[in-house]
């Protein structure tokens, strides 16, 4: 049997299939690797990249002096990309050992070796650095390569990224080093990190605090990633994250001064503030930190309840700093971090739906770094119960993203881990996820008793040694610091956080963001007042037919559908007569924000086009499919237009949007709905970030809604937008509900429910 190889056919698609070939096709890759070693360019390149891969020694074998291919060699090859592709089966991940390696498919057996081939040396063992090494040298350097406490999961990946990834692990051109400073300071952040939690648990008994305890490790991950990210020229980190650990990211990582914290915790934060105010851990916070090589500004995205709910938010954000900073070919300078949940990450439908947004053209932010917190227990559910897969990161392989794999006790690996997410971040413009398995000390919150679901779980945790502990020991043992140096850190910090609570409780500080700073400034809350106001929209007619101008000419050297060229002749007599329908009088009123110097961003699903054929902003070349958006070529540099076809999602659709319209109010940004009822998919960011998010955290949106409403003969729920939801959540000025059925925008007769260019449409507008 012949293994044939396709044209294009990536080198990885090979090598898995050349796995597959049994011993008795040895003699046909023989043959292939002598005409390799007498003639190469005979081969086609994608064998020739495996035998150079391979790099068999010279005149081994008794081919002639040509090396031989034997079965046992080929045998050491599926050995070591066993272990580069299931390492992770095999790896300490786990600081509880509840995740017990499954080392079977390691056996010798497996690939036609046995122990009496531990002392024979292989050629292929160059594949992982070792000439010509023995098979236990080469086991012993692959255990300790892809079995330790850090592994990856890449086999899914694209040949490119694995081949990155695996470099990283065998022979990295960067080693990673830390020297005796960097040790002693991971050591102060771990300190920092467990002395705020045991202070709270001690001074505010039974309170919530969603504790970081057990996965103390992100600290000094996220440290080196704003540390290592502006060594790249990273100017901006954009963050994420539920509830679990966000006091602690948010005093020792976001530097939040601790007396407002502990004032949030007494309930005294808000006393002077005119707004509602949120629980401690939902509240953001932005700050600009100064590092060795040059300042970062880091935000944290405000959060509700619903978990994951906040993912999509924040790379909205990212993708409108990345506009600000003029970021938009390479998306480098600003990066996303989502810290998720174990559970969460594999059981929240938004995950899927903001994973999928990754190599959009309208919604990649150039890769996101994924950090779950797996604590390997979702409130009370084991994860036997909570997901159908082995890791939770599972998930992640539906956009062929790379998983490294960490045990959170090991905080050198953890740290390691970032450093590689990082500079993977500026190296390719895919996501990456970082599984931190880890634990949490304590129940769901601090008021919970976690033995009575997980008993055997928390009778180790009971005598788990903390990271901190954990590292101490080590460094002490390593001659880099003493124990009681660094006990004496942990008193210090201790009592320095017993100061500050006794001088929050006589001054009782008040928290107030600021809401119209930044790209706000200059703006103000809207009043009941201002929306009663009547506002002139009158646009000069020269004006309007410039406009009309450009979206009735056909382009030149474009082949139009010749109904769309149809289109372009009744659009040119509406301009000229003056009576619009609806999509011309929709074009023309975009088209007038873009002269003016106002950029217009419209999102959704089939919105080039539009459901009901009406828009055709967007035209297709028949021949060859390129596309042209006339309204783009009025004011490109001032007033753009983009319009964007989304992928088939309301919840994170809505949600980029709103984290896109949150970080620049400059953009009218809008979502058009299919039909109205569509807004039912996207109901959560609705409640707890669109209606309510200025009274809870002092931000605004000017995020638009279209929701086509009153089509006829599209059955009960097509028919309508739900207006009745907006109307319950309208108050306090916090949004505008408006009627349109008339393309003026103006009170008329219903427009005719057979016209397919006229569709009657609802727009809800936060304030």
């Amino acid at each position: 049997m012949k293994v044939t190889i396709h044209p294009g056919e990536e080198a990885g698609a090979i090598l898995e299939r050349i796995n597959s070939v049994n011993h008795s096709n040895v003699d046909y890759i023989e043959n292939l690797y002598q005409t390799f070693t007498q003639n190469p360019d005979a081969l086609d390149p994608q064998w020739r990249m495996f035998f150079e891969g391979v790099q068999f020694a010279e005149g081994r074998g008794d081919t002639g002096g040509a090396p031989a291919f034997s079965r046992q060699e080929f045998g050491v090859y599926n050995l070591i990309e066993h272990y580069r592709n299931y390492g992770h089966l095999k790896a300490d991940l786990d600081p509880l050992g509840l995740l017990p390696p499954s080392p079977e498919s390691f056996a010798l057996k497996n690939f036609g070796l046995s122990d009496a081939d531990l002392d024979r040396e292989f050629s292929v063992g160059n594949m992982v650095g070792l000439n010509a090494g023995k098979l236990r040298d080469i086991i012993d350097t692959l255990e300790k390569t892809y079995c330790q406490t850090l592994t990856a999961q890449v086999a899914e990946c694209r040949v490119e990224v694995r081949d990155w990834i695996r470099q990283e692990f065998e022979r990295s051109a960067t080693p990673f080093t830390l020297s005796a400073e960097d040790r002693r300071e991971i050591f102060r952040q771990l300190a920092r990190t467990e002395s705020l939690e045991k202070f709270i648990h001690t001074r505010y008994v039974g309170t919530k605090r969603f504790s970081i305890e057990g996965g103390d490790s992100l600290i000094p991950m996220l440290e080196r990633g704003v540390n290592r990210g502006t060594q790249l020229a990273v100017e901006e980190i954009v963050i994420g994250m539920a509830h679990r650990g966000r006091i602690n990211v948010l005093a020792n990582f976001m530097d939040k001064a601790i007396d407002i914290i502990f004032s949030e915790f007494d309930g005294t934060a808000f006393e002077k503030s005119d707004y509602d105010g949120d629980v401690k851990y939902h509240l953001g916070y932005s700050n600009d930190r100064q590092t060795p090589h040059g300042p970062c500004h880091v935000s944290l995205a405000f959060n509700p309840s619903h978990l994951e709910v906040v993912d999509p938010v924040v790379l909205g954000m990212a993708r409108a700093k990345q506009r600000r900073r003029l970021d938009t070919n390479d998306r480098k300078k600003v990066v996303p971090i989502l810290i998720h949940g174990d559970a969460a990450f594999a059981g929240q439908g938004v995950v899927a739906e903001t994973l999928q947004l990754s190599n959009l053209q309208g919604y990649t932010v150039g890769g996101t770094i994924h950090i779950i917190v797996n604590n390997q227990v979702g409130f009370t559910t084991d994860p036997k119960d909570a997901r159908s897969v082995r890791y939770a990161s599972d998930i992640a392989k539906s956009i062929k993203a790379p998983v490294l794999l960490v045990n959170s006790d090991d905080v050198e690996a953890c740290v390691r881990a970032m450093d590689i997410a990082i500079r993977f971040a500026q190296e390719f413009p895919e996501d990456l996820v970082i599984d931190f398995i880890c634990y949490r000390r304590f129940g769901h919150n601090e008021g919970d008793e976690p033995a009575f679901t997980q008993p055997l779980m928390y009778d180790k945790i009971k005598t788990h040694a903390t990271p901190m502990a954990i590292y101490l020991d080590r460094l002490s043992q390593s001659g880099v610091m003493k124990k009681e140096e660094g006990e004496a850190f942990f008193k210090e910090k201790i009592d320095n956080l017993q100061k500050i609570l006794d001088e929050t409780r006589k001054s009782r500080p008040s928290s107030k963001p600021n809401s119209f700073g930044a790209q706000w400034k200059g703006l103000r809350r809207g009043t009941l007042a201002d929306f009663e106001k009547s506002v002139d929209t009158r646009v000069p007619r020269a004006t309007l037919d410039k406009i009309a101008k450009t979206l009735t000419e056909e382009p030149k050297n474009f082949n139009l559908h010749p109904k769309i060229t149809k289109l372009l002749q009744a659009r040119k007599a509406m301009a000229e007569n003056g009576a619009l329908d609806w999509a011309m009088g929709e074009l023309l009123a975009y088209g007038s924000l873009c002269v003016e110097g106002t950029p217009v961003r419209l999102s959704g699903q089939d919105c080039k086009r539009g459901t009901f054929t009406h828009r055709q902003a967007v035209y297709f070349d028949t021949q060859n499919g390129s596309e042209y958006c006339p309204l783009a070529t009025l004011n490109p540099d001032k007033g753009e237009f983009v319009v964007y076809n989304s992928l088939l999602s309301e919840m994170a659709v809505v949600g980029y949007e709103y984290g896109n319209s949150c970080s620049d109010p400059t953009y009218l940004t809008i979502w058009e709905a299919q039909f109205g009822d569509f807004a039912n998919g996207a109901q959560i960011i609705i409640d707890q970030f669109i209606s309510s998010g200025e009274e809870k955290w002092q931000r605004g949106s000017g995020l638009t809604f279209l929701l086509p409403h009153g089509y006829e003969g599209q059955g009960p729920d097509n028919s309508r937008a739900r207006l009745e939801r907006f109307l319950h959540l309208h108050a306090q000025g916090n949004m505008q509900v408006c009627n349109m059925p008339t393309p003026a925008g103006s009170p008329g007769p219903a427009s005719p429910a057979a016209s397919s260019t006229t569709p009657p449409a609802a727009a809800a507008t936060t304030g």
